[in-house]
């Protein structure tokens, strides 16, 4: 939790407060504790037990009444989310056999560039501009950002002001 949701806490708790005939609105200081208390958790998590916890108790929660309920909520959700990557087919290396056509295919091709000449320093650049050229839509505005910082930093050594 943000210290920014503390609004949103408090509102939350001062309705609680008004639905217990015997609550008491939480004061600024009282605050302070709730924040202390369940900054580890997401102001979602907690506004989650926050609404249910009237079906469960009678009273006006304390900070430990939450904390405990939040951290139960996230035991659960952990292990739901276990439970589903451990149901989802993974895969091993033993699933991967190194002689299949397709492993074979793919080795030649890396050998194929392997064997190839080495780029230079600056085929990197040469190719964000064509696919800038070309208006390619799956390039990165970081990927035109960094080539043209790239140029820049070529263009000064060049000229002898900048030497690495």
């Amino acid at each position: 939790m943000r210290s920014t949701d503390l609004a949103a806490l408090h509102e939350r708790l001062s309705e609680l407060a008004d639905a217990d005939p015997r609550g008491r609105h939480p004061t600024d200081r009282a605050m302070k504790v709730w924040f202390d208390t369940l900054k580890e958790f997401s102001i979602d998590d907690i506004q989650f037990v926050l609404v249910d916890m009237p079906k469960h108790m009678s009273r006006m929660p304390s900070p430990n009444d939450v904390f405990k309920a939040c951290s139960e909520h996230r035991a659960k959700r952990m292990e739901r989310e276990a439970s589903i990557r451990r149901a989802a087919p993974g895969f091993t290396p033993e699933d991967w056999n190194p002689n299949s056509p397709v492993a074979k295919t793919e080795l030649a091709k890396i050998k194929a560039i392997l064997a190839g000449p080495r780029p230079g320093p600056t085929t990197w650049i040469d190719r964000v501009r064509e696919r800038e050229a070309r208006y390619d839509p799956d390039l990165s505005f970081a990927a035109m950002q960094l080539a043209k910082q790239a140029c820049a930093r070529a263009a000064r050594r060049d000229d002898g002001i900048e030497h690495e």
